[in-house]
């Protein structure tokens, strides 16, 4: 590769990245955040550098499908009390979700293939359980989800043992991040999102109450970062700059997890 002309870093990252692909390492990275921060995008260009599939359709799947787990109305757009009641929901969301992607991370874990998966309906909290080995909310029945099928059962069984290290293969890498944007950003282009997704003019104070209450999810998530989460800025004058810094903060974290 000397004689093609790479340089010596590209050189150490190319053989740093064989290794980490020949130990089959599962890796899998979770791109959070609430609407408009840009986690599609940035999760699709990281997807492409990396050479990883992502993942980003679970949450539409589980709630417009038929016998959908999730009521068809968005969290955002529904009424709630106090703050701490939208958080709960959220949450108990995220929980479904977290099911909804048992497929997905149970192939990675079993395999050791890596994973990027994208949405608004990542809880830090659960994935921050699963890889300390603790038990995560997921594994608790849900309403109505007591009975689980033996593929399910044993779907879950392998994924646990995967996480806990009791299976042969390396440990999981679980990498999450959440995207965070300015104020002023942010509420632009909410309200520009609005707009495009309501069928019929809201007023000016529905459209308000919408934009806290993702703001309020987007605090919920940032919060996530005094327990070692990643909190990502981002904005669209500075959006490769901070590509760039993902990028190499992953591969950072692969030479870490490579022997």
């Amino acid at each position: 590769m000397e004689r093609r002309g790479y340089g010596t870093d590209y050189i150490n990252r190319y053989k740093m990245m064989t290794r980490f692909h020949h130990q089959r390492i599962p890796l899998i990275i979770l791109v959070c955040g609430t609407a408009c921060v840009g986690k599609s995008t940035i999760a699709t260009q990281l997807a492409q550098r990396l050479n990883l599939p992502n993942t980003d359709m679970v949450y539409e799947l589980l709630r417009s499908s038929t016998e959908a787990p999730l009521t068809s109305t968005p969290i955002w757009e529904r009424h709630f009390e106090t703050k701490e009641e939208l958080i709960t929901e959220f949450c108990r969301e995220c929980r479904i979700v977290r099911k909804g992607l048992d497929g997905d991370l149970t192939k990675a874990m079993k395999d050791g293939k890596p994973v990027i998966i994208e949405g608004i309906h990542l809880d830090p909290s659960i994935y921050l359980m699963e890889e300390n080995g603790r038990a995560s909310p997921v594994n608790k029945a849900e309403d109505g989800d007591s009975e689980k099928s033996p593929a399910q059962c044993d779907g879950k069984q392998q994924l646990n043992e995967h996480e806990n290290g009791s299976a042969a293969k390396p440990k999981a890498i679980i990498v999450p991040i959440v995207l965070s944007m300015a104020d002023i950003d942010h509420q632009m282009l909410l309200e520009e999102w609005i707009a495009s997704r309501s069928e019929s003019s809201i007023t000016e104070e529905e459209e308000a109450a919408l934009i806290v209450k993702l703001r309020t999810i987007q605090d919920y998530l940032t919060s996530f970062e005094s327990q070692g989460v990643g909190v990502v800025p981002i904005s669209a004058t500075t959006f490769p700059q901070t590509l760039d810094w993902l990028h190499g903060y992953l591969l950072q974290v692969f030479a870490a997890h490579v022997s």
